[in-house]
């Protein structure tokens, strides 16, 4: 975020793409077609006249907000999924490189995804997991460490403060806890979590702007005691045309008791509306420091029901 058979892997991407294809068939009438604002579009309703929806009394098809997903960019969104309602976010692949020093690292993983369940009209309930991980280390003179199998699941709970269905701004309150699921070797096997504050503005000339500090309670290299993460991002994007939207982000990381260096990458993609509930995306990530991953490759799908 650990061994699982090819035709697993096979039958989970069906179900999914046929979920997706379902969505599409259902999507409603809407008048917001645009793909991933970082900003919400206003909906037909206030926070107010949806108070009364729940998990189990879902908001109508006619009351739905903008859809909003939390990928492509490491930023979180504020804001979340209509109450009675689910939303699928995951990577088809995600192919990792890096070369520091003589060692050379490989890897990839087939549909790292987030579940999100709508409980509220300002509250969501998220999963998270990797179904398969695959990661490859050479050294010169060293035989090579080849690791694959699940990876590690984390649950998650999202507020929203304001912004949910309209406005200028918006923020979030997103605590969450990671889960040792993974198999040996790609997993520290301690609970690790922390907490998210996500924040958006609507900015001129149909540009959105998106910030985070997250503050991660994660062990330390030797993997004997636990320090903090702070990470801090910026994101800014650009409606290009009705359906597509492209956008650009810093990453850093700052750690503290961790026995690391700080960690900085930049990255840039571009997501596509196929409709008002399925939306394709698709970029990369460049490691700006040592030791951040030099290059992470992804495309990825999002579909709402």
């Amino acid at each position: 975020m650990r061994h699982t058979r090819r035709p697993v892997i096979v039958r989970t991407m069906l179900c999914l793409l046929s979920a997706a294809t379902a969505a599409r068939a259902a999507d409603p009438p809407s008048d917001q077609p645009k793909p991933n604002p970082i900003v919400s579009e206003p909906g037909p309703a206030t926070r107010g006249e949806k108070s009364g929806y729940t998990l189990f009394n879902p908001t109508p098809p006619s009351l739905l907000r903008g859809m909003n997903t939390d990928r492509p960019d490491v930023t979180e969104g504020p804001f979340t999924v209509d109450a009675g309602h689910f939303q699928t976010e995951l990577s088809f692949v995600e192919y990792t490189y890096d070369y520091d020093r003589g060692v050379r690292s490989d890897g990839f993983s087939v549909a790292p995804m987030n579940f999100r369940a709508g409980l509220l009209n300002n509250l969501e309930l998220d999963v998270m997991f990797n179904p398969y991980v695959n990661s490859l280390t050479r050294a010169r003179g060293e035989p090579a460490a080849h690791l694959r199998g699940f990876g590690d699941a984390a649950l998650r709970m999202k507020f929203n403060f304001w912004g949910n269905d309209g406005g200028d701004s918006a923020f979030g309150l997103l605590p969450f806890v990671n889960f040792p699921t993974a198999s040996d070797g790609l997993s520290n096997h301690h609970v690790e979590g922390g907490l998210i504050l996500p924040f958006a503005l609507k900015l001129p000339a149909d540009f959105d702007l998106g910030a985070m500090a997250e503050f991660d309670l994660n062990r330390n290299a030797a993997n004997s005691g636990y320090g903090l993460d702070f990470v801090h991002t910026v994101t800014v994007g650009h409606e290009l045309t009705e359906k597509l939207n492209a956008y650009v982000e810093y990453v850093g990381k700052a750690p503290h008791q961790l026995h690391r260096t700080y960690v900085a990458f930049f990255d840039t993609g571009v997501t596509y509306g196929v409709t008002d509930n399925v939306q394709l995306d698709a970029g990369v990530n460049i490691g700006l420091s040592r030791h951040a991953d030099d290059l992470l490759f992804f495309t990825g799908l999002s579909f709402r029901i």
